[in-house]
């Protein structure tokens, strides 16, 4: 009997043209007799690649396109746990790289890239801080050594203005520790605002002389930490400045009731201790007095009687 005409050959044909593919028959189809090839079995490769997926199949006239989706799968699943090693590697490469913070201001200057800023941001009323700059030169490489002379910084904020702060390396290259190409001055702002930073000197012989003033586009300003203090908000030292300032009068005028008192107390004092002797002496005239009295008096008897 032709092929054609086999038993389920129209279905396999149906099968074929929907599936885009020719399906095996169970068993395979033997050589000879029709003139048809035998099918050859699919790869060794492909069944251990689609895995536990083909050994489900049923029926097993199913198997090459169960193998085509297990391969499929692993492949989606591999493809998947790659991107997923490679966007943690990014992000982790991202945090050792140790860039500086987002609210900086990076400025080109002569042969170096400079990044000025708050170190602990935002930066809070009464919270030790430090004035952070970052050297690099124009190949982004981070400077460790600046020169012997080095920068300092001054700190502007309204009309008061900071000594000269020096610039210290963060970086030990003994131990390791602090991040490459970074330098700080300690300080704790007071006073909430803008704040100006001022350095002068040299990196490398090149003299710097530049100001950074913070901004919504460079810096954070420094601002009062009642908004995040838990669980009781603490007055701040400008609150405390304010309530010192109006107790002041009050405590200098009561200074001066109490040196008035004072006063009055010790001028009464020595109203009474002049009354006191001015009574004594009184009393010893009166009792001179009285003795001579009686003196004159017996006298006079004695020459009556005589």
């Amino acid at each position: 009997m032709p092929a054609f005409g086999r038993p389920g050959s129209l279905w396999r044909r149906r099968r074929r043209v929907r599936l885009g593919f020719s399906l095996p028959m169970s068993g395979g189809v033997p050589s000879g007799g029709n003139g048809r090839r035998q099918r050859r079995s699919q790869p060794e490769s492909l069944t251990a690649l689609a895995g536990p997926v083909a050994a489900t199949c049923f029926p097993p006239a199913t198997r090459s396109l169960c193998l085509w989706k297990g391969t499929l799968l692993t492949r989606f699943r591999f493809s998947a746990a790659a991107a997923t090693v490679v966007s943690m590697t990014v992000v982790a490469f991202s945090f050792m790289t140790a860039a500086p913070a987002f609210a900086h201001e990076l400025r080109t200057v002569g042969a170096y890239q400079i990044t000025v800023g708050w170190e602990v941001e935002p930066a809070y009323v009464g919270q030790t801080n430090s004035v952070e700059l970052f050297v690099h030169d124009a190949k982004g490489t981070a400077l460790d050594d600046i020169g012997a002379n080095g920068l300092k910084v001054q700190v502007t904020t309204g009309s008061q203005t900071s000594d000269p702060l020096a610039m210290k390396g963060a970086f030990d290259p003994d131990t390791g520790l602090g991040l490459h190409g970074q330098y700080l001055a300690s300080i704790i702002p007071t006073s909430p605002g803008d704040y100006t930073f001022h350095f002068a000197g040299d990196i490398n012989s090149q003299k710097i002389d530049e100001k950074f003033t913070s901004s919504d586009k460079t810096f954070n300003p420094v601002t009062d930490p009642t908004a995040v203090e838990f669980p009781a908000k603490n007055p701040t030292i400008s609150a405390l400045s304010a309530s010192i300032g109006q107790l002041t009068p009050r405590v200098d005028n009561a200074r001066s009731v109490g040196t008035a008192a004072t006063a009055s107390a010790k001028s009464a004092k020595n109203s009474a201790s002049t009354a006191t002797t001015l009574g004594t002496v009184g009393l010893v005239v009166g009792i001179v007095a009285l003795l001579i009295g009686v003196f004159v008096g017996v006298s006079g008897r004695r020459r009556a009687a005589a």
